[in-house]
């Protein structure tokens, strides 16, 4: 009997270990923001691109000139602002607003001179039958195809969260391609991949080999492993990989990456907290306390993918709350983990870069 206790224990002291040897460094490097989300680290421009959320903007952090920090406002259009992923080899960006996902063609400019919108195209609306909804997180996967989760923008308020049903979110699919019936403009395939028992989808991932893929559901307090068909773009076997319950971890699944030790980095919203979670065993391997409450979202980045970048919101937080966690809605740079991350999929720029820019409406 003992014996099979022991490979748990080991295991165990072996996570304490690393969570108390472990000389990494915290550090706030963008001022506050509503609500950041979803950061992306662009390797063409060695820059971290996040979103405020509730401020509609989309931002820019160069750590080669860490006092510039970029922005562009989204905030003539109707909806939050989430997410906002690169089209490669070109300066446009997907930006989900609301739940349209427009293609947006921005002109970052040197430091100290102002970003521009250049141009902005509506691409494809989901769910005009759920008002209250909104995108979420989403990420491009290895084949060229955007994933985006959406959710009821009512639960974004603790207070209010429980007067809703759950369940009323869907993980979506978009592939763009060339609508050859048409003289102009690009059709969409935008398919709902996972269609229930999803509240708010959240942070995702892929493993490298493409045959795992992660989903965060917050309102579960739960990440999800799916068995991925990459040639398909389809999701099968879900399971719980990693349930918050069950190792006592305050808060709830925000943004998440994964490590090339195939380790799962989470962002804690209401937990104060990121942790890492080994999704192959459930196992809780390390515990990094942040100064404010809500983390958002984590990313992988720098030269060597060796800087974890995390997000984290200040969105109704009164003032003495504001007062005891100043950094509230900064973004952070965590550096020596001991480990590194993937590198990030921009949305390829065949597909995209080909799009009608004449103004579309819904």
């Amino acid at each position: 009997m003992a014996r099979r206790w022991l490979p748990a224990l080991v295991g165990a002291l072996w996570a304490l270990l690393l969570g108390v040897a472990s000389s990494y460094e915290i550090k706030a490097v963008t001022p506050p923001v509503i609500m950041g989300e979803s950061p992306y680290w662009d390797d063409a421009t060695g820059t971290v691109i996040f979103i405020d959320v509730i401020g509609q903007m989309v931002l820019r952090y160069d750590p080669a000139h860490p006092e510039d920090l970029k922005n562009i406002s989204l905030s003539g259009y109707t909806g939050r602002v989430t997410p906002a992923v690169p089209v490669k080899n070109c300066t446009m960006m997907l930006v989900g607003v609301g739940t349209v996902l427009h293609l947006v063609d921005v002109d970052w400019g040197a430091p100290g001179v102002p970003a521009v919108v250049k141009t902005s195209t509506a691409m494809s609306r989901v769910e005009e039958h759920l008002p209250t909804n909104r995108f979420n997180d989403g990420k491009a996967d290895s084949r060229g195809r955007l994933w985006i989760g959406t959710m009821d923008d009512r639960q974004t308020s603790r207070r209010r969260r429980r007067r809703f049903s759950p369940n009323k979110g869907e993980l979506f699919r978009f592939h763009m391609k060339r609508d050859l019936n048409q003289t102009s403009g690009y059709c969409v395939d935008t398919k709902c991949v996972v269609e229930d028992n999803l509240s708010i989808p959240n942070g995702m991932a892929w493993t490298p080999d493409d045959k795992y893929y992660y989903l965060a559901d917050s309102a579960s307090k739960a990440v999800y492993r799916f068995d991925f068909d990459a040639e398909q773009g389809v999701l099968s076997n879900r399971t719980a990989a990693f349930r918050f319950e069950d190792h006592g971890v305050p808060g709830a699944p925000d943004g998440l990456t994964l490590d090339v030790d195939g380790n799962l980095w989470i962002a804690c919203v209401h937990g104060g907290r990121v942790i890492r979670v080994d999704p192959r065993t459930g196992s809780l391997l390390q515990t990094i306390r942040l100064n404010t409450t809500n983390p958002s979202a984590a990313e992988w980045g720098g030269k060597d993918r060796d800087v974890l970048y995390v997000t984290t919101a200040r969105y109704q937080m009164g003032e003495q709350q504001l007062a005891r966690e100043p950094d509230a809605g900064r973004t952070f740079a965590i550096t020596g983990l001991g480990t590194r991350g993937l590198p990030s999929a921009p949305y390829p720029a065949v597909a995209a870069a080909r799009a009608d820019t004449s103004s579309a409406s819904w």
